[in-house]
């Protein structure tokens, strides 16, 4: 069976300037970006770790752009069987970072991760008592229900390496890349003979620096093809496919008088089925010859119905008093991190939300030529519509899960415009439970019974075979037996509209 788990868990680290960077004088921008490292099943438990990586941009004494990469640690633990452990889902997401300047050289971060899990274990819950530890045969009541299950592939990492660009006519050190980062889009998933098939985007991202110019941003989109194994679903199973960069650099490399950008990345890519397994429960049960007790609880489930993938676009405007600016030369950085995500049912079906909080840097170019550097942090409230296929109801439940942003921007006169696709997953499900036995013992005490001695009982609404057979302490077989017009009715269905029925 499939639960679902969500917790927080904070990460922080103090970090000092080594003496070769510039002390700080204005914080420009920063971005923390989840690393997963693995999953670790270890007895009751299984833990999700990883890093989280930092990246700060800011001025320095001389106005000089620079950039600071540093990390930390975080961990999930989630109860689990170690036995019946079937896979986990991850969706890990930096959920508010916080920045402190506590020096001239010295930086406090600190992030607030949120996590949310799906645990798969086999089989449905077992019944525990002696009665089922013994050589006792009881008669036992189930009932079967459809309950979605996640099926995961392999993680397949791949590293990628392009030339990015090329700048003619600089030879030795005149090149120098300030930051790199990159963003990963799933475009593309199906089923293969293998697997599935993975097809997607790396885009990666730098700031260079060259002499001639100032700090300017280059951007280069690599497609990629994957094929991931996965097995035990069925050829119409929806996919859902994630991915992460799990390291990215922008390289400098001499070919004669020119100078060439060699961009590459280490990217991390996976996916999962999700479908609907029968899992048949034990509702009641009883002993025909010894009196039991029994406890019950109240097992809940989720039954998949349907999943949408949708891409949401996100614009943001903004003027050049905004900026406070007449003098805007470019975008040397851009990056983007979503919150209040969630997803909701209205009359109208479902609706996609959250803030998409653009961070940028804009570079300036002074009338004395000097440059200057703007940071721009510019919150986007978003809302995507999503055609459903389930009806309103309260026993509906909408679950969404997202890529990372990947940004653009577009400079329309004097009006920066920025731009973000966001890829979401939409899954539909059905909560519903159902009332199980979960410990059944015998007593110790034998059933009374009274020989020769022929009852006519009249069912009423909500009984059935089981249910009178268990009252009687007899069986649903004899009772079947004893009166031939039920022959066709399950032990589990409303007997309420038969006449009567005769217990011997």
């Amino acid at each position: 069976m499939n639960r679902k788990i969500r917790k927080d868990v904070e990460t922080s680290c103090d970090y000092v300037l080594p003496d070769y960077m510039g002390d700080i004088k204005k914080l420009l921008s920063s971005k923390a970006r989840v690393v997963p490292s693995g999953k670790y099943l270890s007895g009751d438990s299984v833990d999700v770790g990883g890093s989280v990586e930092y990246e700060l941009l800011y001025a320095d004494a001389e106005g000089r752009l620079t950039s600071l990469s540093t990390s930390s640690d975080y961990a999930f633990s989630l109860p689990t069987d170690g036995e019946k452990y079937v896979g986990c889902d991850a969706d890990i997401a930096v959920a508010n970072l916080s920045v402190r300047i506590t020096g001239p050289r010295k930086v406090a971060l600190k992030g607030a991760l949120r996590g949310t899990f799906s645990v798969t274990e086999e089989g449905a819950p077992e019944v525990a008592g002696d009665v089922f530890s013994s050589d006792a045969s009881p008669e036992v009541d189930t009932r079967v229900i459809n309950s979605e299950r996640y099926i995961y592939s392999e993680e397949l990492e791949r590293e990628y390496a392009e030339e990015a660009e090329r700048l003619e006519g600089m030879a030795g050190e005149d090149v120098e890349v300030i930051a790199s980062s990159a963003e990963i889009k799933i475009l593309e998933t199906r089923t293969v003979e293998n697997g599935v098939e993975i097809r997607g985007e790396l885009v990666i991202f730098a700031i260079v620096r060259t002499p001639e110019q100032p700090p300017f941003r280059i951007a280069k989109t690599v497609p990629f093809a994957e094929t991931v194994s996965i097995g035990g679903t069925s050829p119409d199973a929806p996919i859902v496919a994630t991915g992460c960069v799990k390291h990215v650099g922008v390289d400098v490399s001499e070919d004669g008088d020119d100078k060439i950008l060699l961009a590459s990345a280490t990217v991390l890519v996976s996916a999962y089925a999700i479908e609907n397994e029968p899992l048949e429960v034990v509702t009641d049960a009883y002993l025909t010859d010894a009196c039991t007790a029994s406890a019950y609880e109240e097992l809940s489930y989720s039954t998949f119905l349907a999943s949408h993938v949708t891409d949401v676009k996100v614009e943001q405007k903004v003027d050049a008093e905004t900026l406070g600016t007449d003098n805007l030369h470019s975008i040397v950085w851009l990056c983007a991190e979503v919150r209040d995500f969630g997803c909701r049912m209205d009359a109208e079906g479902a609706k996609i939300s959250g803030i998409l909080q653009f961070n940028a840097i804009a570079c300036e170019i002074n009338a004395d030529r000097s440059i200057g550097y703007i940071p721009i942090r510019v919150s986007a409230p978003f809302e995507h519509n999503v055609n459903i296929s389930s009806q309103i109801g309260e026993n509906i439940e909408l679950c969404c899960t997202r890529g990372e942003p990947v940004c653009d921007f577009i400079i329309d006169g004097g009006t920066l415009v920025l731009r973000a696709s966001l890829l979401c997953t939409l899954k539909e499900s059905e909560r519903g439970s159902v009332r199980r036995i979960s410990e059944l013992s015998a007593t110790g005490e034998e059933v009374q019974r009274q020989s020769s001695v022929i009852t006519v009982y009249y069912p009423s609404e909500g009984d059935t075979l089981f249910s009178v057979a268990k009252k009687y302490s007899t069986t649903v077989a004899k009772l079947s037996l004893d009166n031939p017009a039920v022959e066709s009715v399950m032990a589990g269905e409303d007997i309420s509209s038969l006449g009567r029925l005769i217990i011997k």
